[in-house]
């Protein structure tokens, strides 16, 4: 099984940290493969090392906006999954950060303002369509995460999926071309929960419905007590029905291994009997008859066939162990039994707060223990002090003008 979690985190690297060792700790005890989150608050000039500093196991992909404040979508995906394409896409109003996987899947995580323009959906869509047509979408698992604030849409179940009725949604011209484009893909919507002041507003949209085993909300609030939208978390077989017998997937496939091989340490030896091979393969006899999809994925099949007999070796992912601490998970669990009996109204709402408040003074002292950790490294390791240091600055120091007895110098 793998999960996937949408998050509008409404800024990320805010509250000192909080949220991010929270995400992490999240992260390690539900054992999530992807991270899709929207109002990242991240742009160009923050630096995103703190974000990757807490959840190392994970790539980041981030869409900021450039030139509004707030907004912004990214995607964190496990390393041990490659990336073969990526599309981050701004129109200013609209953000969404698009992936696709060795795993013949579509992960896009996009976010849509409420005093959103009609032009600018029209717009953001047009991209979306273009991005899948062009990675053909129809062949693949296609997951999209995001905040696409239509309180009004009320969402009707038949069958385990959920249907918009438009009737009480303000923007209908906007609601509608959004579901002229989940019918397009054939998109099932999979969230019924509320995420936010009792309104669905972040949503789950996939053509792979058969394969969700479990969909839940996490709430937020009650967890770190922060007045953000409340985590939409997806559970799914690794496995879905979509073809994958056709040349696109193995296309996609075959792209991945090559992407994910080593290829630094390789001998000019190596490099020239590769080539050799190339050179002397009959292709003709292998193209005969083919269409240009299956000749595509044959060149692909051959190439990987010379790499793996040349002993070109995989990429090593160095996945780095993260661990709660002890303390904390003691915490997790005592909350856990007291919310159960608070449920059934067999305890006070003040214990609860109580462990709270101790699970946030946790993430505090975690936090202190890696600045006085910093600080020891200043004299045996100053660098890794400064990348410490460097890691919490909103915006990177840019070299200014040079100047020579009151002569202005310029690069050429």
């Amino acid at each position: 099984m793998s999960s996937i979690i949408g998050w509008n985190c409404q800024a990320i690297l805010s509250k000192k940290g909080i949220k991010c060792l929270y995400l992490r700790d999240l992260c390690i005890k539900n054992r999530i493969s992807t991270i899709c989150l929207t109002e990242t608050f991240l742009n160009e000039k923050k630096n995103k090392e703190e974000l990757t500093r807490y959840l190392n196991n994970y790539n980041l992909y981030s869409t900021p906006r450039k030139s509004r404040r707030g907004g912004g979508t990214a995607i964190l995906i496990e390393k041990t999954i490659s990336v073969i394409k990526e599309e981050l896409y701004t129109n200013d109003m609209i953000e969404f950060t698009a992936i696709t996987t060795d795993r013949n899947e579509i992960i896009i995580s996009i976010y849509r303002p409420p005093n959103c323009e009609n032009n600018k959906l029209e717009e953001a869509i047009k991209k979306l369509n273009e991005f899948l047509h062009k990675n053909q979408a129809e062949r693949k698992r296609i997951y999209i995460l995001g905040d696409l604030n239509f309180p009004g849409i009320k969402w009707l179940e038949e069958d385990g999926v959920y249907y918009a009725d438009l009737t009480g949604e303000n923007k209908k011209t906007q609601a509608e071309e959004f579901q002229n484009f989940m019918t397009r893909w054939c998109l099932d919507q999979v969230n019924p929960y509320p995420t936010r002041k009792g309104n669905v507003l972040d949503l789950v949209l996939t053509n792979n419905s058969h394969n969700i085993t479990n969909m839940e909300i996490i709430p937020v609030k009650e967890e770190i007590e922060m007045d953000d939208h409340d985590i939409v978390k997806a559970t799914f077989r690794k496995e879905g029905n979509i073809p994958e017998s056709n040349s696109t997937s193995i296309r996609g496939q075959t792209e991945g291994k090559l992407s994910s091989r080593e290829y630094r340490n390789v001998t000019e030896e190596t490099w020239e009997k590769l080539n050799e091979r190339i050179e002397e393969h009959n292709w003709e006899e292998e193209f005969k008859n083919n269409t240009i999809e299956e000749k595509t994925e044959r060149f692909y099949k051959v190439i990987e066939e010379y790499i793996e007999q040349l002993g070109i070796p995989f990429k090593k992912i160095r996945e780095v162990k993260q661990k709660i601490p002890r303390e904390r998970r003691q915490l997790f669990k005592q909350k856990q039994v007291k919310l159960k009996q608070l449920k059934d109204g067999h305890l006070k709402d003040k214990i609860v707060k109580e462990i709270n408040e101790k699970i946030l003074k946790s993430y505090n002292k975690e936090r202190k223990t890696q600045e006085e950790i910093a600080v020891n490294k200043i004299k045996d390791n100053p660098k890794e002090f400064y990348k410490y240091v460097n890691s919490f600055r909103k915006s990177k120091e840019e070299i200014g003008p040079l100047y020579r007895q009151q002569e202005n110098i310029k690069a050429r």
